[in-house]
């Protein structure tokens, strides 16, 4: 968090740039609303599922982007927190309670600035307890059992499993007892997980035994619901001894500190669970590594060096597979992460054009957007192996951004504005992270659309070059999904998607958007730019649902032209005014054929 000392030489600065630049209406205007919020608040309350208040309970406030852990702070008898003196930008908010978990189980980031209220709703946990034995029924004592979380409530497989892992230790009858587990389904392991944060037992060199007693391949999921327990989850252990994976560090390593280090994870191939993992310290120039009782299989290895949050580097996934003998000399290269930094513009509407809808907008400073960088198909995803890096920044008081630690592989922009009067009109990278396609001329190639192509990013590679660009003047739409006919009815997951009508917007993914339809058929969809659009409600395929966070549509030139021709097809048409605020829309669904959907709630 920013000292109050630096917050009051930030507004200093500030008054004068704005005084300084009060010609330029945009700039002063976003510099004036600044400077104003500095020492802002947020505050909330924490509640439980019976909607009373948690008290005692820890609060972390974090600023996006920045470096540090946040500020924590405390519930009081009422479950009401409150963090001063927060300077303009978006913020995360979050919860710990021993036993409790979010009640909502979204992988997406809630974004809070000052001045909101904030309200956390945890539940109580679901519980997994069992007891560990030898194979001859005696208690295996101090052994670490892990809980990993492998598909979600509905059924989606969970990537990036280290986020997913809970452990603890059995006592000495053998038991163990995992709480705090959120609702899905979990692989429950000895010797499974992290071994980072325990100590060392007797067992950490053996291979992992999954419940009942078996490989991963084999491995039996116990289904959990927040608040339930289950037990007699009994484990067999193994004590394979399995084989020796090993290697060393090379590359990007550089000068190490004394707290530099690298993480190691081995991951099965198909399902990009991991089996075992380390931290390796490089004090002494240490350069090695090994992981232990690895059982025969085929495996994804790879390491990130953890030197800072702007200082990483990582390696590509290496394929590496085990067949009844240790596999050496392995050599992982790491190479520098790149990133993604440009500033955020803002085309104020003329003062003539402030009127009707457009007569009382809402003005936010520059420092509570969020620019996320999300990383789009097409190359190898290493998000399933490395560490939990969010890839998201907020302009500054310079309105310049910067987004750090990205893997190879091409990012789509996806700006998280703070109002619904602002909409993205563009995002353009110029200069020599406009592209890199040869067949397009240098001339072409000085200004690249990066809102309908993305930008594509090479190992260690900074493009630094790029501008969003947003607008006031937004418009909205709230409405509902109903059935065409009275033979018709509404699937269990429905998506509203809105295309430009206009032939020549047809290759503008920025003025495409979709949003899920809730459990009543409401649907709201924000931050449009003004203009006509297809108006489309669509069933959710199986193949698409088995996606926790899938990307848009409109990001793939195929799916983009395919829900062109489905919209066109119903034509159904809406046209937005700028700074309209559409409400009790009516959109009728009617099933498109060869897609294959559950049926509805209601028939389960």
């Amino acid at each position: 968090m920013i000292a109050l000392t630096r917050t009051i030489t930030f507004v200093t600065i500030f008054v004068f740039v704005a005084a300084f630049a009060v010609r330029t209406q945009e700039r002063s205007a976003a510099q004036t609303q600044s400077s104003t919020r500095r020492g802002g608040s947020i505050i909330g309350r924490l509640i439980n599922e019976s909607t009373q208040p948690i008290q005692g309970a820890g609060i972390n406030v974090r600023a996006v982007g920045a470096t540090g852990a946040g500020r924590s702070i405390g519930t009081d008898e009422d479950g009401r927190f409150r963090a001063d003196d927060l300077a303009p930008g978006a913020y995360t908010v979050s919860a710990y309670v021993a036993g409790y978990v979010s009640a909502t189980d979204s992988p997406d980031r809630q974004y809070y600035r000052t001045g909101e209220t904030v309200i956390l709703r945890m539940v109580k946990g679901g519980v997994i307890t069992g007891k560990v034995t030898n194979s001859e029924g005696e208690p295996l004592i101090g052994a670490r059992v892990a809980a990993i979380r492998v598909r979600d409530v509905e059924g989606r497989p969970i990537r990036g499993a280290r986020s997913s892992v809970m452990s603890r230790q059995t006592d000495d009858r053998g038991v163990y007892r995992i709480y705090g587990l959120q609702s899905g389904s979990y692989l429950v392991v000895v010797n499974g997980g992290d071994s980072n944060y325990y100590p060392p037992t007797a067992y950490d060199f053996d291979a992992p035994t999954y419940y009942p007693s078996t490989t991963r391949d084999a491995a039996a999921e116990v289904s959990v619901h927040t608040g339930d327990e289950i037990t007699g989850i009994d484990i067999r252990y193994r004590g394979d001894k399995g084989y020796i994976v090993s290697g060393t560090f090379s590359g990007a390593i550089g000068s190490t500190s004394p707290t530099s280090g690298v993480w190691l994870s081995l991951a099965h191939a198909s399902s990009g669970i991991i089996e075992s993992s380390s931290y390796n310290s490089l004090r002494g120039g240490e350069r090695s590594f090994a992981l232990y009782g690895v059982l025969d299989g085929e495996y994804d290895l790879f390491a990130q060096m953890s030197s800072g949050l702007d200082n990483r580097a990582a390696s590509t996934p290496q394929r590496i597979k085990v067949k009844g003998a240790d596999v050496t000399g392995i050599e992982l290269a790491l190479t520098p992460l790149g990133s993604i930094s440009g500033r955020v513009v803002l085309d104020v509407l003329p003062e003539s054009e402030r009127k009707g809808d457009c007569k009382n907008m809402h003005s936010s400073p520059m420092e509570d957007a969020v620019i996320v960088a999300r990383r789009d198909k097409g190359t190898k995803d290493q998000s399933n192996l490395a560490l939990p890096l969010p890839n998201e920044a907020t302009p500054d008081e310079k309105s310049e951004f910067q987004i750090l630690n990205l893997s190879a592989g091409r990012y789509r922009l996806e700006p998280r504005l703070p109002n619904e009067d602002w909409f993205v009109r563009s995002v353009t990278v110029s200069g020599a992270g406009a592209g890199t396609d040869k067949s397009v001329s240098p001339a072409s190639r000085q200004q690249s659309d990066a809102g309908s192509a993305g930008v594509t990013i090479r190992s260690g590679q900074r493009v630094t070059t790029l501008t969003v660009t947003l607008a006031e003047g937004a418009a909205g739409i709230r409405g509902k999904v109903v059935p065409a006919s009275e033979t018709v009815t509404l699937p269990s997951r429905l998506r509203v998607h809105l295309l430009p009508a206009e032939a020549d917007s047809a290759e503008d993914v920025l003025r495409y958007a979709e949003v899920s339809v809730d459990g009543e058929g409401a649907f709201s969809i924000s931050n449009l730019a003004a203009g006509r659009y297809f108006a489309l409600a669509r069933a959710v395929s199986d193949e698409e649902f088995i996606e926790r966070t899938p990307p848009p549509l409109a990001w793939d030139a195929a799916s983009r032209a395919k829900l062109r021709r489905e919209a066109a097809a119903a034509n159904v048409v809406v046209e937005l005014r700028q700074c309209q605020r559409l409400a009790e829309y009516v959109l009728k669904y009617k099933p498109a054929s060869g897609v294959k959907v559950r049926p509805p709630k209601s028939s389960r």
